[in-house]
């Protein structure tokens, strides 16, 4: 799995080691991809109105 380390989580590696639950981790995760899929639906939205945003979300159900 792709782990993109922004500044604040390498901050947090170099501290002394937190253990974080797998769950909560994967939770917060999938809602980062969610947020991110709704900012693009929203900007698909103002762009290319009702067509582009159900293609999309067709490609993203494919995806996953």
């Amino acid at each position: 799995m792709l782990r993109i380390i922004t500044p604040d989580q390498r901050a947090r590696s170099m501290s002394p080691p937190n253990i974080i639950s797998a769950p909560f981790n994967r939770t917060f995760l999938s809602r980062q991809i969610i947020s991110k899929y709704f900012v693009m639906s929203f900007l698909l939205i103002k762009l290319g109105g009702i067509n582009a945003l159900l293609v999309a979300s067709l490609e993203y159900v494919k995806v996953m």
